[in-house]
């Protein structure tokens, strides 16, 4: 992996702009600065991640290095805050892959220089963080379906604040709509359930889900948190959007 990104820092003169996307820990800049055997050609590196990063070794760093290297975190590299042709490598290890790549390419070539060079390292659609990625993907899409977990909570919700009060309890006897919402969650809890079973990858991410939903609401110990609900259901379309698409990037890895 080093002699992969040591051939890309041969041509690097002093003073050439290097970003790095989805920075993580800063593995690329500090090979750009001379550390953990890289070689410093003495270019200027912005590296930017999505998370809030500040990277410990950075405290470090003699201030000829400090000067030459700033990290941000909170970027978007859909949405990179650089001018027009800026940079004269931009180079990403393990992340870029989750993005949004049309948008991350067209944001790259909007930065870069002529004539820049781009090297990336990348999770193939076969690795096991990919595969584990597109199978969680898969099972959420089906929580986030009409017979899902997703809808089947927002439900119930209504039945459940009756139940727990004690003087409205009885209007819940006999009411087909209150059985009908309480056979669909759990339904809707055995299919997620065999879901676990079924697909050990998305099987973490499964059980944290229902987890969470057991604490806002049916299952939890204490009062229904209506709004917790309420608010992860009604936002339930946009995030089954959101999913479908990131499952359709990491088929593409």
């Amino acid at each position: 992996m080093a002699a992969f990104w040591l051939d890309a820092f041969v041509s690097l003169a002093p003073g050439d702009r290097v970003l790095d996307l989805c920075t993580g820990n800063g593995a690329i800049p500090r090979w750009l600065l001379g550390l953990d055997g890289g070689t410093d050609r003495g270019a200027i590196i912005d590296a930017v991640d999505l998370a809030s990063i500040s990277p410990a070794w950075c405290r470090d760093l003699t201030p000829e290095q400090s000067a030459r290297l700033q990290i941000r975190g909170g970027v978007s590299v859909e949405a990179l805050p650089f001018d027009d042709a800026t940079f004269d490598l931009v180079t990403s290890q393990y992340g870029i892959e989750y993005a949004q790549l049309d948008r991350v390419f067209t944001e790259i070539a909007r930065v870069s220089k002529p004539g820049a060079r781009l090297q990336m390292l990348m999770h193939h659609s076969g690795s096991r963080p990919v595969r584990m990625g597109v199978a969680e993907a898969g099972a959420l899409m089906r929580q986030l379906s009409a017979d899902g977990l997703f809808a089947a909570v927002p439900a119930l919700l209504d039945f459940l604040a009756l139940a727990n009060d004690p003087a409205q309890r009885a209007q819940l006897a006999g009411n087909e709509q209150a059985e009908q919402a309480r056979a669909a969650f759990n339904q809707a809890q055995r299919a997620l359930a065999a879901s676990m079973s079924s697909d050990p990858m998305a099987a973490p991410m499964l059980d944290d889900l229902r987890a969470q939903v057991q604490r806002a609401g049916p299952g939890s110990a204490g009062p229904v948190d209506r709004g917790a609900c309420i608010v992860s259901a009604d936002g339930h379309g946009l995030a089954r959007s959101g999913v479908a698409d990131r499952r359709t990037g990491l088929g593409r890895g």
